[in-house]
């Protein structure tokens, strides 16, 4: 049983800006990234980790947990969702003064 090449491609080559809705800081530098329909786990150096925390397109929504800015559908009832059809949203937990924030930085970034 042989994986397709485009299947091999995602996982082993993806653009965290284009493909990923978030990701997950682990212990001993293991990184989870979630795109709409999967998720990979990576280890990573920390300096790698570093970067990849610094990303502008990314915002801190807990300590462990930084979501793809330009991915979140809607933000509603403290809760983060990223894509369009209810049987397909990832969501996530937000609290109230993160999701001010982010409202905050969607309407800038909106408007500007």
């Amino acid at each position: 049983m042989t994986n397709k090449p485009e299947e091999n491609h995602v996982y082993e080559h993806f653009d965290v800006g284009r493909d990923i809705l978030f990701f997950k800081v682990g212990s001993k530098g293991i990184v989870c990234f979630h795109g709409e329909n999967y998720h990979i786990k990576k280890r990573m150096t920390p300096e790698q980790i570093n970067k990849l925390k610094s990303r502008a397109d990314f915002l801190r929504l807990h300590s462990d947990c930084f979501v793809n800015v330009d991915k979140i559908s809607s933000i509603e009832n403290e809760k983060i969702r990223f894509g369009h059809r209810a049987g397909e949203w990832k969501q996530l937990p937000i609290s109230k003064r993160k999701e001010q924030l982010l409202r905050n930085l969607l309407s800038k970034s909106s408007s500007g």
